[in-house]
């Protein structure tokens, strides 16, 4: 992540340091099934793109970004109202830390 976002950011909001990804449904919990061709190549490279994404979550936390996971499903006008309380939470200030 040297010298700004890894390569995955989807989406930065330009005000705020709030990094949006948009994740496709093979990681969602709710919605992510198993090709049948192919399935070991399948399991492997959606297991690898999992750890990747906890790892560039976590860098992205520890520079002191917010992340937001948006899976594709809630992108569907039926989820719209949950989303933007999702974004709206995401964006609200932050504490104040003591001693900074």
């Amino acid at each position: 992540m040297a010298g700004g976002l890894p390569k995955l950011c989807k989406l930065v909001s330009p005000t705020e340091d709030l990094h949006f990804v948009q994740a496709d449904w093979h990681g969602c919990p709710k919605h992510a099934t198993q090709p049948r061709n192919n399935a070991a190549f399948w399991r492997k490279k959606f297991a690898a793109n999992q750890v990747r994404d906890r790892l560039v979550t976590r860098a992205l936390r520890r520079a002191n970004w917010r992340v937001l996971r948006i899976w594709e499903h809630e992108l569907a006008r039926k989820n719209e109202a949950r989303l933007l309380r999702r974004i709206r939470r995401a964006q609200a200030p932050r504490p104040t830390q003591r001693g900074a």
